[in-house]
């Protein structure tokens, strides 16, 4: 995301399990509507998803997904899910924040976006390919909880502060009361 130019930001699993046909949806809420965040979430019930994964897989993602929503993301449960748009300007501003280069940098990402006080819009995601999976659970699910702690050590030592990104916030949320404000 350092080098990416654009608009509107998407970044998906190398494999592209959901595919792209979420892709104009995404660039929508974003471009039409103004989210700053638009992340996929496997547990919507429009969602396609939980069926064709392996039943001990679902077992750790649901355990660890309950850990970071009530720990971390106060109540986005679905952070790992492997799509998500971002604003521009935001990405801008908010990826060079971003301390966690393993699993969990999508919940610091989601962290930082709802410290920040981000529009974040969940959309539902269909798996469309399902290729056998690099992640090692026992392993990876050890490093995504040091990563978790390593979030928490960040915002106490104050390494998410952004002047900038707090400015590009508060302005669209002015720009949008005003907006409103017009059509009454």
């Amino acid at each position: 995301m350092a080098s990416a130019r654009g608009a509107v930001r998407i970044f998906t699993d190398v494999d592209l399990p959901f595919g792209v046909r979420a892709f104009p949806m995404i660039m929508e809420y974003i471009l039409t509507y103004g989210f700053h965040l638009v992340i996929g979430d496997r547990t919507m019930p429009q969602s396609r998803y939980r069926l064709e994964i392996p039943r001990m897989r679902r077992a750790a993602s649901a355990i660890f997904s309950t850990f970071v929503g009530r720990i971390v993301t106060g109540g986005y449960y679905d952070t790992q899910c492997g799509l998500k748009g971002v604003r521009g300007d935001v990405a801008d501003a908010i990826f060079p924040l971003l301390r966690v280069d393993g699993f969990a940098f999508d919940v610091e990402l989601i962290y930082l976006a709802l410290k920040s006080k981000a529009d974040i819009k969940r959309i539902p995601v269909v798996l469309e390919t399902n290729t056998s999976s690099s992640v090692r659970l026992f392993r990876d699910g050890c490093h995504g909880c040091v990563d978790i702690a390593r979030i928490k050590l960040n915002e106490a030592a104050g390494r998410y502060a952004s002047k900038e990104l707090s400015l590009l916030l508060a302005s669209d949320i002015h720009a949008n009361a005003a907006r409103a404000a017009q059509r009454w």
